[in-house]
């Protein structure tokens, strides 16, 4: 195999590297890894995998996590960190940049050195499916501001950072991980919005992923991470952009049902991409990995593509290499005190006294999303909340939202609050939302989507994330009454 497969990025089947991923990886020889939650189990598990992974790929591999905070957070063993919705709240860049300094602690403390973030898409979609929370914002300039704070903390820290997704996928109403979106903008409006926040990073950031989304005023065919337009004649040549270009993942919806794995592959790195997010199976990774090297065979991928490719990735690798710090991430009251610091709230919410009566109606589940893997569920809200209040929960089935109103109406003429908990990536169904406008609730807990506001008639506090530390910042503010 050629050296070509140094600029795939793969991931892995399971938290330790069997027989099977051993010869595989040592086979293909890939660049680096993504890890995912599966991978990460306890520090210790994970330190031993990182020790593996530099044994079989060498001490300049790549290793990457999405670790952007909030929900998308993959070590469950380490503080969550605050979402960048809920550091949106806090404007405040000195800790923005705190929090992308303890973060790439916590990842040296494992041995990562790439980190998938920060996202500089603007929130400025309500029907969004799949950013909402993930974005500082919907103002670019405040995004910039944020998202720049956060990785030179990030990278000051040893780790490198990555802006997603380029050119921009706040303004979707489809998921690329299941869809292919177009966004339908003037070039001078895509200037004004969403280049504005990866302009003000391009001479510090370390690298920059590209989204699987059709820009029309740019390239009417093809998505960013296979056009040329895009990837070499906007960001390369107009903006200037001298870092490394990687792709979101290649397996999802918006590339593979269009264009098939390899050949998008080829496409995305003859565009200008340097890494491709090699995602999936054993055997998926190996239809790739053959596609290059037909592409290399036939001359559809040059020489000096794939040098200058190679020399990207290679800077990335021996500006952050794949060190591990002594210490771990030891500062879980950071985390908590920056959560409650960006709790949001909307119509004046007048809160419960402590241990006052409530009713809570929330949904049992939670379903997560596409790029979310970190998800709580509606007992562990309960639980959370019962550290406050005497709670009767009322739960909220999918299947049947009339019962919980009944019940609601019943429960709002003999406990001191009734508290709707929105406690999910997506937005109400129209079935639970239309049986809720039957009743007022004192108060609503948007735990998760910042848009959820929109669906209940009531005044509201919004965390932007639903972890740990997030509920714990939840309690904290709601003991406090104030």
């Amino acid at each position: 195999m050629s050296d070509i497969n140094r600029l795939a990025l793969v991931t892995l089947p399971s938290p330790n590297l069997s027989l099977e991923t051993v010869r595989h990886l040592e086979r293909y020889q890939p660049g680096g890894v993504v890890l995912l939650k599966q991978n990460l189990v306890t520090i210790e598990q994970s330190q031993a995998l990182m020790a593996d992974l530099k044994s079989i790929l060498g001490d300049g591999v790549l290793i990457a996590i999405d670790q952007e905070g909030g929900n998308v957070w993959r070590t469950s063993f380490l503080p969550s960190a605050p979402s960048a919705g809920n550091l949106g709240v806090s404007n405040d860049p000195d800790l923005a940049r705190a929090i992308g300094a303890e973060i790439a602690r916590g990842m040296r403390s494992i041995g990562a050195n790439w980190c998938f973030g920060p996202v500089l898409d603007l929130s400025n979609n309500p029907l969004n499916p799949v950013i909402a929370e993930r974005s500082f914002g919907a103002n670019p300039d405040a995004v910039a501001q944020l998202g720049k704070a956060w990785l030179e903390g990030l990278q000051q820290s040893g780790v490198a950072a990555c802006a997603k997704h380029f050119p921009g996928h706040g303004d979707t109403h489809q998921d690329s991980h299941h869809d292919l979106p177009k966004v339908n903008k003037t070039l001078a409006q895509l200037e004004m919005m969403e280049f504005a926040p990866f302009r003000a990073v391009l001479e510090g950031v370390a690298s920059i992923m590209t989204a699987h989304i059709v820009f029309p005023a740019i390239d009417p065919d093809l998505p960013a991470t296979l056009s040329p337009r895009i990837l070499t004649g906007l960001l390369r040549e107009s903006l200037g952009f001298a870092g490394a270009i990687v792709t979101d993942a290649m397996n999802m919806g918006a590339i593979t049902a269009h264009w098939g794995r390899g050949p998008a592959a080829v496409q995305s790195l003859a565009a200008g991409a340097d890494m491709l997010e090699v995602f999936g199976s054993l055997t998926d990774q190996i239809e790739t990995f053959y596609a290059l090297e037909r592409a290399i065979t036939q001359g559809v991928l040059t020489k000096t593509r794939i040098a200058d490719a190679l020399e990207r990735r290679d800077r990335l690798a021996r500006t952050y290499p794949a060190s591990q710090l002594e210490q771990t991430n030891a500062n879980p009251k950071l985390m908590v005190e920056a959560w409650q610091q960006g709790i949001a709230r909307t119509g004046n919410p007048r809160l419960p006294a402590p241990n006052s009566s409530v009713a809570v109606i929330l949904a049992p589940d939670n379903p997560g999303g596409s790029a979310w893997e970190s998800a709580l569920n509606g007992a562990d809200v309960l639980t959370a909340l019962r550290r406050v209040y005497r709670v009767t929960p009322i739960w909220l089935e999918q299947s049947d939202p009339l019962a919980a109103v009944a019940l609601a109406l019943e429960a709002k003429t003999n406990h001191d609050a009734l508290i709707y908990v929105s406690s999910q990536a997506g937005r109400m169904t129209s079935p639970a939302r239309d049986a809720l406008s039957q009743i007022q609730p004192d108060l609503h807990l948007a735990l998760w989507n910042p848009y959820a506001v929109a669906d209940v008639n009531a005044p509201a506090l919004l965390t932007y994330g639903l972890t740990a530390e997030s509920l714990e910042a939840l309690v904290r503010e709601l003991n406090s009454r104030s």
